[in-house]
């Protein structure tokens, strides 16, 4: 038996498949006057004028940037995307244009690392009209976090406002989408994610991410892009028409950078479970760790699923930010034996960690256990 535990209390958790779920391009024009021509000018005023042209365009560079996975989980969940992995979804081979009816889909970060496969598609009206986009009509604008709020503000309504009645108030049409990175049922664990940006423009960029069920095998692997569009009449609340459509899009599978096992000195039990391995598997998008423990002492799954998670701290002691995957991997198939599979930021595998497991608090006159047990892993 393998259970999905949720590490990160996602606000949209994983969802199931097409037919319901939920990153972005800010826009900002940036214009510089060049000033009239005169005969002389100081060096130093040359100099500031320089300082001022590359700041100014280095602002417009930042405005009109695109958003996708990055901005999300430093948004959502203070963690982030190691740079090899943005390096990455970016590569120009993950650019891939569809229209469909009067919107535009472009995939604009593409990921795959045989546990999870990633994708940031940006959506846009390609009629350059004022029509509003969203995921979900009858949700607040504001409901997002604080990228909704913005985009509440910059339409001048309250962040309580549903996108219907924003339509409405604004007399604008409304379109519903969605775009659903589908892999094959063979690899595909049940699970995935969806959650949605605006940008500055109002255009959208969708995130989907479906969990893999490690068996993914090859250069590259045949996923589809699902896209949705349905034009949403506000007044009667009604979808007056709908376009549906799958492209087929081939993501390249990321093969681990390096891997490694650290050594396990003495007997380490915490929580009836004793140490018995850590290997570690550096990839693109993180680094994975499977903790191999046994269960001691009559310990049941049950037991295993109700008890804290373990944590991975760097030397010093501070939690390491948790990785891109938004989950942790319990599996007591083979119990006694019990795997921990968990991702972390991280673009190495680390000289040393600390590894921090659950057990049941005490204090005698001679040991305090404040509730876990720490070994250090080096490397």
């Amino acid at each position: 038996m393998k259970r999905n535990a949720d590490e990160l209390n996602l606000r949209n958790a994983f969802r199931s498949e097409p037919e319901e779920c939920h990153a972005a391009l800010m826009r900002a024009a940036c214009s510089v006057e060049e000033e009239p021509k005169v005969k002389k000018v100081s060096l130093r005023a040359a100099l500031m004028a320089a300082v001022i042209i590359i700041a100014t365009m280095a602002a417009a560079v930042a405005a009109g940037r695109l958003l996708g996975w990055s901005d999300y989980f430093d948004e959502q969940y203070g963690t982030y995307v190691p740079d090899t992995a943005q390096r990455i979804m970016q590569e120009d081979w993950n650019k891939h244009s569809f229209t469909l009816g009067p919107v535009r889909f472009t995939t604009q970060e593409l990921l795959c690392d045989g546990h999870i496969a990633m994708a940031s598609t940006h959506i846009s009206v390609n009629d350059e009209s004022d029509a509003l986009l969203c995921a979900e009509p009858y949700d607040a604008i504001g409901a997002t976090g604080e990228n909704g709020r913005l985009m509440a503000q910059r339409l001048g309504v309250s962040a309580d406002t549903t996108w219907i009645e924003a339509a409405r108030q604004l007399n604008r049409k409304l379109y519903i989408v969605r775009a659903i990175l589908e892999v094959p049922a063979e690899i595909d664990s049940g699970c995935a994610m969806e959650d949605v940006l605006w940008n500055e423009d109002g255009s959208i960029v969708y995130l989907s991410m479906p969990e893999l069920n490690g068996k993914a095998q090859g250069e590259t692997i045949e996923m589809q892009l699902y896209m949705r569009v349905v034009e949403f009449d506000a007044n009667s609340e009604t979808e007056s028409e709908v376009f549906t459509n799958r492209e087929t899009l081939k993501v390249f599978l990321e093969a681990p950078l390096e891997e490694y096992n650290y050594e396990v000195n003495g007997a380490f039990v915490a929580g009836g479970l004793l140490l018995k391995g850590v290997k570690a598997e550096l990839i693109g998008a993180g680094l994975y760790l499977y903790t191999t423990f046994e269960a001691l002492e009559n310990i049941t799954a049950d037991d295993v699923f109700s008890r804290e998670l373990p944590r991975w701290l760097d030397e010093e002691g501070s939690d390491i930010p948790s990785g891109i995957s938004l989950s942790t991997g319990i599996d007591v198939e083979s119990l006694p034996t019990v795997v921990y599979t968990q991702m972390l930021s991280m673009d190495r595998i680390p000289e040393k960690m600390i590894l921090r497991v659950w057990d049941e608090a005490f204090a005698t006159e001679d040991t305090i256990n404040p509730g876990y047990q720490e070994m250090f892993m080096t490397k």
